[in-house]
């Protein structure tokens, strides 16, 4: 079992532009590195986890804007992996406040990298969206 979070939050120089670009959930599909796109919410990311390189599928199973604030939720399912990545975006007071919190089972010899792995790709994605919001 793996559980962690990421938090944070960056400056925004146009919170309408920010609101704008989190509220679309392409942006979010968009900025998941390495993601090929089956259909409007389901994707296949090709990741290598330690020396292997594996395939994962991909589902936005919820993506809700309410008000200045965006929450998402992504499953993801693979060999010995199956996860959920719940994510709140918020654009307050001239920044954009995230919160990405994610939950699964991969297989003991996994738990380290995947964690890791889960992580890093977190961060890629905010920083996607942070290049798009200030752009």
């Amino acid at each position: 079992m793996i559980h962690g979070k990421v938090s944070g939050s960056f400056p925004v120089p146009d919170e309408e532009r920010a609101l704008q670009v989190v509220s679309n959930p392409d942006t979010l599909i968009n900025c998941i590195p390495g993601a090929t796109r089956i259909n409007e919410k389901e994707f296949r990311v090709q990741a290598k986890v330690a020396m292997i390189v594996v395939t994962l599928t991909g589902v936005l199973t919820n993506f809700k804007v309410e008000g200045r604030q965006v929450l998402s939720e992504i499953t993801v399912r693979g060999p010995g992996i199956s996860a959920t990545v719940l994510s709140s975006l918020k654009v307050h007071d001239g920044s954009l406040v995230y919160d990405v919190e994610y939950r699964g089972d991969v297989s003991q010899l996994l738990e380290k990298i995947a964690r890791r792995e889960v992580e890093r790709v977190s961060n890629e994605i905010i920083e996607c969206t942070r290049r798009k919001v200030t752009s």
